[in-house]
């Protein structure tokens, strides 16, 4: 399989000058399957889960079923970054660049983690098909470059891997994927979020109270008023 080889290919090549690699491991389905291509190469690389405190409890459960997983939590909960920034705002929305609670709850510990461990390569589950910003960058920066900001090389082996590509390889691998997706929850990031583009579908899918507080915060007291936004 060319993609499977191609993606096995960029973690040989990339690990070959890392000292202190890293796995962005979130939990879900494409961090899962870099997880198992780069342990299969090099099994005691640590993956760094960032419990935001807004995570699905399954999700939580999930990932620390797994060995070598090393936990970091934030100095601000989701809550205090909406009555400080607002909820998230729409990535491709503004001035912006996604959100504060994305600073707050995921990249400033991840970064301080890197910086303490003085990691030097970072791999994500990162693919070009989520949206057309991250396509656009990818075409830009390349699967593999340095991040120049945190001092240290990200690599992105299934960068041009499919949604389908993902599921397959999971089944061809026969590996074990977090729960929350068998309850019909597209994306096992942040319970609550509004930056991505189907929130108003899926917010209520794991408990409609969900859609409810979320309607609320936005000063929307019924859910016909909601989905009129």
């Amino acid at each position: 399989m060319p993609k499977i080889d191609s993606a096995i290919e960029l973690v040989k090549s990339s690990l070959l000058n890392s000292e202190k690699p890293i796995i962005a491991f979130s939990g879900g389905k494409d961090s899962l399957v870099v997880l198992e291509i780069v342990r299969a190469i090099r099994p005691d690389t640590i993956a760094l889960f960032c419990n935001t405190g807004n995570e699905y409890p399954e999700t939580v459960a999930y990932v620390r079923t797994f060995s070598e997983v090393v936990e970091v939590t934030p100095e601000k909960s989701f809550w205090q970054c909406v009555k400080e920034y607002g909820l998230p705002a729409h990535k491709l929305k503004g001035k912006r660049h996604g959100s504060a609670c994305c600073f707050w709850l995921k990249e400033k510990p991840a970064n301080n983690y890197y910086k303490t461990e003085k990691i030097d390569l970072c791999f994500t589950g990162l693919t070009a098909g989520e949206s057309h910003q991250r396509t656009m960058m990818l075409g830009h920066m390349g699967a593999y470059y340095l991040y120049k900001k945190g001092n240290y090389f990200k690599c992105h082996p299934i960068w041009n891997w499919s949604e389908q590509d993902v599921w397959d390889y999971i089944t061809f691998k026969e590996l074990r994927y977090n729960p929350i997706y068998d309850m019909g929850i597209p994306r096992c990031g942040c319970r609550f979020c509004t930056a991505y583009n189907s929130w108003k579908k899926t917010t209520g899918l794991y408990n409609e109270k969900d859609t409810h507080l979320l309607a609320r915060k936005q000063g929307y007291k019924l859910l016909s008023d909601y989905g009129r936004i």
